[in-house]
């Protein structure tokens, strides 16, 4: 959910300032390097970054790295009257697993999570009918990274499960709650993943004060330059992330067949105001010959669905992309067809 979110971002914020700031050391001191080395931190930002949608693949044996940790806190939730929802391998993040349990008619839904970097933690959430959340959990970790609006988040490092339960029932609003089967635990805990990430992308990506907040908490400080270079690096694989979730929003709402998506798939193109003229150019470019991008103004200020607007309408009828919708969620997107 959003605390797992929270907790492996700020570890890949801080591997990302790391690898950025190597990669602009080399730079300076050898410029042929700067091809090479801007593949490495693509790579390692797509390998280390958080992806964008998850899938819950219940576990074939309890393959748990701290087993007696796991059964610790498990068995302290079977105590308080939880139930088991099952144990869970989290794809695509390597090594992280998560074991649930719920209390349906309490409306609390506990998560055992391991990850290899992160170790053992526990969080107890409530969701709410007005689309609010609650959550306690016993880790500080991720405390540098935002969480979404409406998501309250209370960190209490220490305390075990019991302790955590105990809090949260005295303290949490008392307002309509959702109540979950454990047969539904997998596909809410995969949307919510999926609508924190949305948000996330959306605004852009880690904001700066993020950055410098888990900067500060690794003990590590950077400069102007190395915060900026990641920030952009970073901004560009949300937009790449966000164009992916609008398009799979658009072949929901749309209503297409599976045999008319195929036709048009690979000439769907999204324009969304999260991306930069860059950006807006090589979608161009895919469809377009070079002097056919003599007229698009790569440094315009104006945002991104405007000038692309303005653009396209300047096209020959016949080689214009053709208005196919829009998209409202997560952000405001124009969704077209590329000429033939």
């Amino acid at each position: 959910m959003g605390i797992v979110l929270q907790i492996l971002g700020a570890m890949f914020l801080a591997l990302i300032l790391a690898i950025v700031v190597l990669f602009l050391v080399i730079r300076a001191k050898a410029r042929r390097f700067l091809k090479t080395l801007g593949t490495m931190v693509e790579q390692a930002q797509q390998a280390a970054g958080a992806p964008a949608r998850i899938e819950l693949v219940p576990m074939a044996v309890n393959d748990w790295d701290d087993p007696d940790t796991v059964q610790e806190q498990a068995s302290a939730l079977a105590a308080l009257g939880f139930e088991k929802a099952g144990d869970f391998e989290v794809r695509p993040v390597d090594g992280l697993r998560v074991e649930a349990w719920m209390k349906p008619a309490e409306a609390i839904t506990a998560v055992i999570y391991e990850h290899p970097q992160a170790g053992i933690w526990t969080d107890l959430y409530t969701h709410y009918e007005d689309g609010s959340r609650i959550t306690y959990l016993n880790s500080s970790a991720g405390g540098g990274v935002d969480h979404a609006p409406g998501h309250d988040v209370e960190r209490l490092p220490g305390l075990d499960p019991a302790e955590l339960y105990r809090k949260l029932l005295a303290e949490r609003p008392q307002k309509p709650m959702k109540h979950y089967a454990l047969s539904n635990f997998a596909g809410i805990f995969e949307k919510a993943y999926a609508d924190d990430m949305d948000w996330r992308n959306a605004r852009g990506g880690p904001t700066e004060r993020e950055m410098r907040a888990v900067a500060a908490l690794s003990g590590d400080s950077y400069s102007e330059e190395n915060l900026e270079a990641a920030r952009e690096l970073l901004a560009a694989r949300a937009a790449e992330q966000l164009t992916d979730s609008l398009r799979e929003k658009f072949l929901a709402q749309s209503g297409m067949t599976a045999a008319d998506w195929e036709r048009v798939r690979d000439r769907v193109v999204i324009i969304h105001d999260r991306l930069t003229g860059d950006m807006l150019g090589d979608i161009l470019s895919e469809y377009a010959d070079e002097d056919d991008l003599d007229g698009f103004d790569f440094d315009s200020d104006a945002p991104a669905r405007e000038r692309f607007a303005a653009y396209n309408a300047q096209r020959p009828s016949e080689r214009r992309f053709e208005l196919l919708g829009t998209v409202a969620e997560p952000i405001e997107a124009n969704v077209y067809r590329a000429p033939s």
